[in-house]
């Protein structure tokens, strides 16, 4: 039974974490089902930047110079594509 276990979180699919996954699946499907097409492919392009700065401050993850630079240019995109309209 050890073994199953450890391969279960070995794959990330603890109880735990299948259950933030699923609520958040779950709570982004809603929001997919209620905005524009345009405002949810805004939403994709933010997932890498979100992802790193959390990453960084959480597990104190590097950011180097060249993605926060990409993350500046992905954010001025959202906001030039999606905000300043």
């Amino acid at each position: 039974m050890e073994d199953a276990s450890a391969r279960r979180d070995a794959l990330g699919l603890s109880g735990r974490r299948l259950k933030y996954y699923m609520t958040g699946d779950a709570l982004y499907h809603q929001v997919l089902a209620r905005w524009t097409a345009s405002a949810t492919t805004y939403s994709f392009l933010l997932f890498p930047v979100a992802t790193a700065a959390i990453a960084a401050l959480l597990a104190g993850e590097v950011v180097t110079a060249s993605f926060a630079m990409g993350g500046g240019l992905v954010l001025a995109g959202v906001w030039f594509g999606a905000i300043s309209r």
